[in-house]
């Protein structure tokens, strides 16, 4: 009877309906108030929320876990950085 709800136990299911949480709190602010400075907390909640879940997932997952959580967090940054870096010239080239 309790094998349905043993989902509920992983830590990446508490992140993702944590992070849910959040974004539709935020987003009600959002709407209700019409405050523009809520705007890029909103985005940028809503962008990394399921990155930050799959990471948490395959870590839960993966049985090898000596990578430093440094590593990790030092790999993302870099990669939303290269990400945000290449962006303009890839979109240039797809519109042309």
């Amino acid at each position: 009877m309790f094998r349905r709800l043993e989902f509920v136990r992983h830590t990446w299911f508490l992140v993702l309906c944590s992070g849910l949480a959040l974004f539709v709190g935020m987003d009600v602010a959002f709407n209700v108030t019409h405050n523009l400075n809520l705007l890029p907390a909103v985005i940028l909640l809503g962008a990394t929320l399921v990155p930050v879940t799959f990471v948490v997932y395959v870590h839960q997952r993966v049985q090898a876990k000596d990578v430093p959580v440094g590593a990790v967090a030092a790999i993302a940054f870099l990669g939303g950085a290269l990400g945000l870096h290449d962006y303009p010239p890839c979109v240039m080239i797809w519109l042309s």
